[in-house]
């Protein structure tokens, strides 16, 4: 099982990753503890660390150097052309993501350049959790 903080969210992060991962724990980032997956989606207690940290890049956020040495994999998502996993679409209750850079993941997995589509209710919410659920081996 996973457990994902979630910095900057009212729930609806939360909700997506529970739609899509049924092997995770998210906890509230104001807590103490040990992270496999951090979210940083606003601002919020950025002293944290994970070994995965997914940020959210439409966001002004910045991760101070103090925070716990580098994370193995950084993930940007968002609706700008920057970002590690973006939008080419949303209509109709589904968001087209795109992997725009391949990466691999802490586990060993090679995630490749490519789109896919997903059911959605909050689309940047999507994005996050499908950034995070791209990490793991479960999705």
């Amino acid at each position: 099982m996973y457990k994902i903080g979630i910095i900057g969210d009212d729930g609806v992060i939360a909700d997506e990753l529970q739609r899509l991962l049924e092997s995770c724990e998210t906890i509230p980032a104001d807590s103490n503890s040990d992270f496999d997956i951090l979210i940083i989606n606003g601002a919020g207690n950025t002293s944290l660390s994970a070994p995965v940290i997914v940020l959210n890049s439409d966001e002004n956020i910045s991760i101070p150097p103090s925070q716990g040495a580098n994370p193995r994999l950084l993930i940007t998502y968002g609706f700008n052309s920057k970002a590690s996993i973006t939008s080419s679409s949303v209509q109709h209750g589904e968001i087209c993501v795109c992997v725009q850079r391949a990466f691999t993941t802490p586990s060993g997995l090679r995630r490749e350049r490519q789109e896919f589509a997903v059911m959605t209710r909050n689309p940047l919410a999507t994005l996050a959790a499908v950034s995070a659920a791209l990490t793991t081996e479960l999705f």
